[in-house]
């Protein structure tokens, strides 16, 4: 009986931690999509505003 539920916290256990784990790779995937999206705004509006000094001068 004690190892029935011994198995069954332990099952449970494993689950909750994969379930933490795949959660967290997928932050981990959201934040890195995020900082690319950022840098890659970053440089077109960069680039837009450098070719805009370059007319400007």
């Amino acid at each position: 009986m004690i190892t029935h539920i011994t198995i069954r916290t332990l099952v449970t256990f494993v689950q909750l931690s994969g379930l933490i784990m795949s959660s967290f790779q997928d932050f981990i995937f959201f934040v890195y999509d995020f900082v690319t999206i950022i840098s890659s705004l970053r440089d077109l509006l960069s680039r837009r505003f450098l070719r805009r000094m370059n007319q400007g001068s």
